[in-house]
Formats: structure tokens, C-alpha cells, sequence
């Protein structure tokens, strides 16, 4: 009888353990509610400390493609920032530490310092500096959902909206927005954006902002570049 009391036990731990796989499968898989996913990924994007990023921006007019930027950066938890690459064609490493900015100067290869600047207000850098500024909306529109794709990173759920962005630069220059993320199916974290917005003052021009997210909440730590 004990044999088959403990035979029982392990049948029913099994059955249980299964019903939950299951059911986690389903949730993290199958069952999406585009808006409620949505939300709980902006929600917790907006709300780390600290990630690391990549930025691409163009624009295309007439058929011809510009790149205006593509950086990598990271920010920590105190809110300091380092990124580095191309902006306008010029390569840029950049540090905002305490409140004081390092600049890399390309060509000497020096560090120049500015104390007391606060880089973070300078509106033309707002992807570059802190890409989670594209995150706030004044409204969201519709959320459609666009499928499932499978990634390096994971499983992603697609969703597509066009919303009214909070971003006062975007909303200086450009119009008609469109945006499309890729959500983590398992921890429901967003890991990319692609922005797709027209120029206000040429019709003809197309801008695409192309945002990668990842270590949200990491114990980033860095300094200032020791040559500073």
C-alpha cells in the first residue's frame, strides 16, 4: 500500500508539473492581448535603472539613404552615460559622468572635458543619449499584433501601432509615425524598435530609428576614461 500511495504521489506531481509547462508555454506563446502586452513592456522598460543599447537612425529621400547615426551606449544607475560610434559620418566616444561630459576628439585623440554640461538637455542627441525617450506617447492608437518570430535573443511577439509620440524633438520634425517592437515572449521585455516616421519640412524624406535594448536593470558600472 505504501508502494502505491508513493506511486500515486509521483503520478500526481507529474500531472501537475506538466498542467504548469503547459500553461507557461501558453502564456509566454500563445495567448497575446496586444495592448496589455504592450504596456507591460513599456512599463517596464521606462522603469529600469540601467540598460545597454544600439542605435541606427537614416534617412532616406529620393531613393537615397543617409545614415545619420549608429552608436552603441549603456547607461547605469546613477543616470551616468557612455556611447560611442558614428555620428554625421564622425566617429564619437562620449562620456557623461557626474555631470561632467568627455568628449574623445578624433582627430588628436585627447579627451576633452567639459565640466558642469549637462549633455542629456541637448535635444539633437536624444536617441543617441537616452533611446528610451521614444517610449513615452502622448497617445498609443491601435495595437496590432503581427505574428511571432524567432530571434538569437529568444522568441519574440511583433506588434505594430502608430502612435502620437511625448517626444518633443520627434515632434518638431517629423510626422505620421509607425512603430514596430519585438517583445521577449518569456520575460516580456522589449528588445527592439523600429521607428518609421516623414519629415515635416521635405514630404519626400523617410526616417527609420532603429532602437536595441537589452540588460535592463544590470549593475552597469564605469568611469571616466583614465586619459581624461
Amino acid at each position: 500500500m505504501a508502494r502505491r500511495g508513493l506511486l500515486f504521489l509521483g503520478l500526481g506531481i507529474l500531472v501537475l508539473a506538466v498542467v504548469y509547462l503547459g500553461y507557461d508555454y501558453y502564456r509566454a506563446n500563445l495567448r497575446v492581448e496586444p495592448e496589455k502586452l504592450l504596456t507591460q513592456a513599456l512599463e517596464q522598460a521606462l522603469a529600469a535603472a540601467s540598460y545597454r543599447y544600439e542605435v541606427e537612425a537614416e534617412m532616406v529621400v529620393n531613393g537615397q539613404r543617409r545614415v545619420l547615426s549608429k552608436v552603441a551606449g549603456e547607461r547605469d544607475r546613477q543616470g551616468n552615460f557612455h556611447f560611442w560610434g558614428e555620428l554625421a559620418g564622425e566617429k564619437v566616444e562620449v562620456y557623461q559622468f557626474e555631470g561632467t561630459t568627455y568628449f574623445l576628439d578624433p582627430q588628436s585623440g585627447k579627451w576633452l572635458v567639459v565640466p558642469g554640461n549637462e549633455l542629456g538637455r541637448q535635444q539633437m542627441l536624444v536617441a543617441e543619449i537616452d533611446p528610451l525617450s521614444h517610449l513615452n506617447f502622448a497617445s498609443l492608437g491601435a495595437v496590432t499584433y503581427r505574428g511571432r518570430e524567432r530571434q538569437p535573443a529568444g522568441r519574440m511577439h511583433v506588434l505594430e501601432f502608430r502612435p502620437q509620440p511625448a517626444n518633443a524633438f520627434m515632434n518638431r520634425w517629423f510626422e505620421d509615425f509607425t512603430y514596430r517592437v519585438w517583445i521577449e515572449a518569456r520575460s516580456r521585455e522589449l528588445r527592439q524598435v523600429v521607428i518609421q516616421a516623414r519629415s515635416k519640412t521635405n514630404p519626400q524624406a523617410q526616417a527609420t530609428f532603429c532602437l536595441r535594448l537589452r540588460d535592463f536593470g544590470a549593475k552597469l558600472k564605469f568611469s571616466p576614461p583614465p586619459a581624461a
